[in-house]
């Protein structure tokens, strides 16, 4: 026989209670089922739970606990004929005929102590914690009465309860009732005055619950926007495609502890619209609309914050108004074949000083297709305000077909790229612009412009626009904030600049048609002869000669950047 050296106790339940009604509805049951395992030398166990070797004992609470022994298990239970509840213990001794193996175990025993009805704040804050209350008012100048949830709990000799609410019946007075929904039971007043409930469950009867009803006001006290926009360090962001929605989110505190965690759209809303007692409005309706449905409504990019108030409304003179401003940008996201401009969160153009450059990415939106051609003109609304200082390829189009002219006219930059094998898909990023605010004496310059053409593998109409109907830049057009400080120039300088540029007639440019599905890369050919009148280098990337753009006294002329790829000899070729 091999050695056994240690013994271990293993009790199923180690809390139990007598078996009356309802006791095992809790999860409670009225006997622990106990197993007992031997360890023996090699490392292995057995089960000697019903070995003749091992014996079990109630070394204490043998008042509140007995053993029953049986042909396949021992148990622990609590016999209905004793009362009293508390801690048993229960020796196991297990002897073999090398060593005699003690082992201890515990056992809890818990009676039903109480069973409560209890009136909470609806909605809670906190769900599992909520407010105990036993008042109802009016919520701030309305004529709707609050609600409140009903609970009913057991309480066990151990301190522990539990939820029964959903199987209790509940009584209540005349006038107000009670009413069940999905895992909550809420008590709606009718009229003020002063009522009861109770409860009843597995035979129990609760105590009656006073509850009062009251015309007094439950006033807001402090109003918390919530809202779940895009979140950065620049601040929060209404990013979307043009009409994007965002439904606005409030938590309302009142002054007798009561929260809507969510005023619009939480539960109350069913009986309680928010516009009852809540308004809002925004300090710049043509970006960003609030409707009456406490909705917002992205309409424009918007160079600063916007403003969204919500403020409590109340025909009663004598009750305070109660508001709070959130701040949000408004940036518009790119819908499949438009282009955006600038940054994707907090504002699209970062303010700037009277003199300072900044870069901005020009982002085509190809969807899920595969962008092979773009014909992208920007235009500065004020020539005065900005000027393009440089334009670079973007990092999504690095070694393909690439031009950009700057300074022909000077408000206009034109963007033209080609690339039959291209497999840029999403928001390519095709250039970068760089522009230098000027002096000016308003407070913003736009930069706005026009898609001439834009191919993708699932785009098969026209791939070209006139001057008459290319399609207006969305997303991208927005308005530059100067900011005061730094170093502001003369207005000397001002008229140098423009007189610098007032000579030189805007270029007229013929747009030609090509008509059909850019699948075709004869298409994608034509399109880039007909945009690239710049013979191209066989090279990775080349650059045509071009005089400076820099703002000195040297006649202005054309900046054209080109960039092109081996893959393009055929291009080139037709370019030649």
């Amino acid at each position: 026989m091999e050695r056994e050296f240690n013994v271990a106790v293993c009790a199923q339940e180690k809390t139990i209670a007598r078996d009356i009604e309802g006791i095992s509805d809790l999860g409670i049951y009225s006997r622990g089922r106990l197993m007992v395992y031997a360890q023996i030398a090699d490392g292995k166990t057995k089960d000697v739970t019903m070995d003749s070797q091992t014996r079990y004992a109630v070394l204490k609470g043998s008042d509140i606990v007995d053993i029953q022994k049986n042909r396949t298990h021992v148990t622990v239970r609590a016999p209905d004929d004793r009362v009293g509840h508390g801690h048993a213990t229960i020796q196991i001794d297990h002897t073999s005929p090398y060593t005699r193996l003690t082992e201890y175990v515990t056992i809890s025993v818990v009676e039903k102590t109480a069973f409560v009805v209890t009136s909470h704040a609806y909605p809670s804050q906190f769900d599992d914690d909520p407010l105990e209350k036993t008042v109802v008012r009016k919520v701030h100048c309305t004529n709707v009465y609050q609600r409140l949830r009903l609970r009913s709990r057991v309480y066990m000799s151990d301190e522990t309860a539990y939820e029964v609410t959903d199987e209790s019946v509940f009584s209540t007075s005349t006038d107000i009732r009670v009413k069940r929904g999905p895992n909550e039971v809420i008590l709606v007043a009718k009229r003020r005055g002063r009522y009861s409930v109770s409860a009843t469950w597995k035979g129990l009867v609760s105590r009656e619950n006073k509850i009062v009803v009251s015309d007094e006001l439950a006033r807001v006290k402090t109003i918390q926007h919530t809202t779940n926009w895009i979140t950065s360090r620049s601040g929060q962001t209404f990013y979307g495609v043009a009409k994007s929605r965002q439904a606005l989110s409030l938590k309302v505190h009142f002054d007798d502890g009561t929260t809507f965690v969510d005023a619009v759209n939480g539960v109350q809303s069913k009986w309680l619209g928010y516009e009852q007692y809540v308004t809002f409005s925004s300090d710049r309706n043509e970006s960003v609309e609030v409707n009456g449905d406490g909705v917002a409504i992205l309409l424009e990019n918007h160079h600063s914050e916007v403003a969204i108030e919500a403020r409590t409304v109340c025909d009663t003179p004598d009750v305070e108004t109660i508001k709070n401003i959130t701040l949000v940008f408004a940036n518009l996201k790119a819908a499949t074949n438009d282009v955006d401009l600038g940054k994707n969160d907090g504002a699209q153009f970062a303010p700037v000083v009277v003199g300072e450059t900044f870069s901005v990415p020009v982002l085509v939106q190809a969807g899920d297709a595969r962008l092979k051609l773009y014909d992208v003109r920007l235009s500065i609304t004020n020539e005065y305000t900005l000027r393009v200082a440089d334009c670079k390829i973007g990092d999504d189009w690095t070694n393909m077909t690439f031009s950009c002219t700057i300074n022909d006219p000077v408000v206009e930059v034109m963007i033209v790229g080609s690339e039959p094998n291209s497999t840029a898909t999403g928001l390519v990023h095709v250039a970068t612009v760089t522009f230098e605010a000027w002096n000016t004496s308003v407070n913003s310059a736009r930069i706005s412009g026009n898609v001439y053409a834009i191919g993708t593998t699932n785009f098969d109409t026209d791939i070209n626009a006139n001057e008459s109907t290319a399609p207006t830049i969305v997303a991208g057009n927005g308005e530059v904030l100067f900011r005061l400080s730094g170093d502001v120039k003369s207005d000397d300088d001002t008229h140098a600049f423009a007189a610098n540029r007032l000579p030189y007639e805007r270029a007229d440019r013929d747009i030609h048609e090509v008509s059909g599905d850019v699948k075709s890369n004869d298409d994608i050919h034509a399109f880039a002869a007909d945009r690239f009148p710049y013979e191209l280098e066989p090279t990775a990337t080349s650059k045509s000669p071009a005089t400076s753009v820099g703002l000195d006294d040297t006649p202005r002329s054309r900046h054209t950047t080109v960039f092109s790829t081996r893959a393009d000899r055929d291009i080139n070729r037709s370019l030649r």
